[in-house]
């Protein structure tokens, strides 16, 4: 069942928020985090928060030297020029910063040099809508046809890009999910991909203890359904669904064991504990790449502002405590030696108007700053100030004012911070912004070209080789597969899993005319934490000897796009019981040996009881058990109606023609009687 089809029917059973210090936490998980991220970018982080509701950046930016204007503009919200902090002496008159007091923090980080402001920040269109505004910047929209009504996230698609081969699960390479959603229990579609596995998982406050199974109802009684219709099958894939949330489970609740925050106190607020959250994470080892936080609400129409005293109010309280949590998170991120090592952004879905409302507050406008924290990031201000006399008829400064699209900022951290490649870029909808980046990160921080990160197919690929005995094609006499089907030219030219059950849509073709060929078999590389999970899968043919050979009959097997390492390995053919290998087994780089792991010479190479049949009584032959021709991993009535249906055809290939000689009589029913109620141990294990 593809991850698409899981997102339709993982409706059916409900799922709870990820808890960690109280806070809601959500995984974007895949699977091949691999260890190559080089030119040490690897262990490099990106927190971005969103300003919830349109923060009103003229609010936190007053431009000095428009006092006036601004204070005709907002007679009873205007915050007291003697209230307001000057930025940076430094900046040119036209373009000095009053800093709403609230932000006291924010000008303690700016002296630091661990912030830098990016001014009017919007897209094309601007859309005043929360709902679709926040869609628009989490997919890398702008309010233009096409790019209205994009169906995936940014985040997603690069992370997608990064790493194609996507499961859900930890992995030896990466055993953290590459992003995590902290603060809002509605999944963020910025991590929303084509093929998406999401999984949600609970933690109680700061006690490890308290995980629980977060997927309520998965792992219990299956619903009153026919498991062995479609509609069934995929029901029982969410059904077992739960080892994958229980796995990263442990990761969370074991990375989350190990790291620890300093003395440092953040505000008792949800920002400070979504970013504590964060801080511990990374402390303990966490190598997830993207964390999206959530703060607000800024959607201020009523009492933005105290009446008399305008320093205070809700935006003002939510200003400070943002400046406050991030003071805190930089400190500790210091304190555990790991502050080189993340940068944060924030953004918010619109502005707000530059004029006030009558309800001491202001409604819904255009242009936003984004603020850049961290270590090494290259304090300053990208822009001018906004001219507040240039606004629109509804009181907004006109769209014409943008200076920077938001996929500008977010390319250039993608490239200059995590080393994103042209293509990751392009996949993130971001490369065509980028060709002017902006100045956001330390010179001596920005990523080399040459340690740009492409997609993990292109970096990475291993090799194996297998051995593997067909009982319904073994002939006893000479100790080997049988080639009728072959010389009978009845094996296909390419390989035979497009259908159900497997869907393979692999485009693997026999290339050699060799009469040494038995068959084909679709091998399954499955995660080393959990074996349901499967990683690749390639299609190869059986010589005569049980060697598994690629199409130019190759018996070593490399899988493109796959890390080198430790994986189960199941083999599955038209005819007989699946298996799957006792022990993980081990695919190896370019300079390495390959060690063949040969299923056929001990029936404990294979997972589970009596999974593979003594081929020849005196000798140590085992093959795959046959008679399962309808590949539900059980031997039984089904496949003999499959049979009985096909019966005296002749001149095909078929799964009712166990015995490969393109025949379909009494030999193969033989064959399906003597393992009648046979059971693959696959058939507890979800494909």
């Amino acid at each position: 069942m593809n991850r698409r089809n899981f997102l339709k029917y993982s409706s059916l059973l409900g799922g709870g928020p990820l808890v960690i210090n109280g806070i809601s936490l959500s995984t974007f998980a895949s699977y091949n985090m691999l260890s190559n991220w080089n030119c040490e970018v690897g262990d490099r982080a990106m927190v971005i928060i969103q300003l919830k509701g349109g923060n009103d950046g003229i609010n936190n930016l007053v431009p000095s030297n428009q006092y006036d204007a601004y204070s005709n503009l907002r007679p009873n919200i205007k915050l007291a020029q003697s209230d307001l902090l000057n930025l940076d002496s430094s900046l040119s008159m036209a373009d000095q910063i009053g800093l709403n007091p609230a932000l006291q923090g924010f000008k303690q980080m700016y002296e630091e040099g661990n912030l830098h402001i990016v001014q009017g920040v919007s897209y094309p269109q601007n859309n005043k809508s929360h709902f679709k505004s926040t869609d628009l910047w989490l997919t890398a929209g702008d309010g233009t046809s096409p790019n209205f009504n994009i169906p995936t996230g940014w985040m997603g698609r690069y992370l997608d890009n990064r790493f194609p081969n996507f499961s859900g699960l930890p992995t030896s390479e990466l055993p953290d999910p590459l992003g995590i959603q902290l603060g809002d229990k509605k999944p963020s579609l910025g991590f929303h991909t084509e093929g998406e596995h999401r999984m949600d998982i609970n933690l109680s406050g700061q006690d490890p203890g308290g995980f629980y199974s977060l997927v309520q109802g998965i792992g219990g009684e299956a619903p009153a359904i026919d498991l062995n219709t479609e509609h069934g099958r995929e029901v029982q894939y969410i059904l077992n669904v739960e080892n994958s949330v229980n796995a990263y489970a442990q990761q969370i609740s074991n990375v989350f064991n190990n790291g620890t925050n300093s003395s440092v106190t953040y505000p008792d607020i949800s920002i400070g504990n979504q970013l504590k959250t964060v801080a511990r994470l990374l402390a303990g080892g966490s190598q997830t790449k993207v964390f999206v936080l959530q703060h607000g609400n800024f959607d201020t129409h009523v009492n933005q502002v105290v009446a008399g005293a305008t320093a205070t109010g809700d935006h003002a309280t939510l200003l400070k405590g943002l400046a406050d949590a991030l003071v805190a998170f930089q400190k500790d991120l210091n304190n555990l030696n790991i502050s080189n090592k993340v940068l944060t952004v924030t953004f918010s879905e619109f502005g707000r108007k530059a004029e006030e409302n009558g309800n001491n507050g202001t409604d819904h406008g255009t242009l936003i700053p984004m603020y850049i924290i961290g270590d090494q990031v290259k304090a300053g201000v990208s822009g001018t100030n906004i001219d507040l006399g240039n606004l629109d008829t509804n009181g907004s400064p006109n769209i014409n004012q943008i200076q920077h699209d938001y996929r500008q900022v977010f390319g250039t951290l993608l490239q200059d911070w995590l080393g994103a490649s042209e293509d990751g870029l392009t996949a993130a909808l971001m490369k065509e912004y980028t060709t002017e980046k902006l100045p956001l990160i330390e010179t001596t921080s920005v990523v080399d070209p040459s340690c740009y990160i492409g997609n993990a197919n292109d970096a990475a690929h291993s090799k194996a080789a297998f051995c593997v005995m067909l009982e319904g094609l073994f002939n006893p006499e000479t100790l080997s597969h049988a080639n009728t089907l072959r010389t009978k030219n009845l094996v296909p030219q390419e390989q035979p899993f497009k259908l159900e059950p497997w869907f393979y849509e692999g485009t693997e073709v026999m290339e050699f005319e060799d009469a040494d060929i038995a068959d084909w078999v679709l091998v399954v590389v499955r995660n080393a934490a959990n074996p349901a999970v499967i990683v690749t899968q390639k299609a190869l043919l059986v010589g005569l000897d049980g060697i598994l050979l690629n199409g130019q009959h190759q018996s070593e097997i490399v899988f493109d796009g796959l890390a080198p390492g430790e994986y189960y390995v199941s083999i599955h053919h038209k005819s007989h019981l699946a298996i799957l290998s006792r022990n993980t087994v081990t695919f190896v780089g370019d300079q390495e040996e390959v060690l063949c792991y040969d299923f056929s010479n001990a029936a404990t190479k294979a997972m589970g009881e009596q999974q593979q049949k003594q081929l020849v009584l005196d000798k140590q032959i085992f093959g795959m058990i046959a008679g399962d021709y309808d590949q539900n991993q059980i031997v039984n009535s089904n496949d003999f109606n499959n049979w009985k249906g096909q019966t005296s055809t002749i001149n095909v290939y078929h799964p009712a023609d166990v015995d490969g000689n393109g025949i379909i009589n009494n030999l193969d029913f033989n064959l399906w009687k003597i393992n009648g109620s046979k059971i693959g141990h696959l058939n507890s294990i979800v494909e």
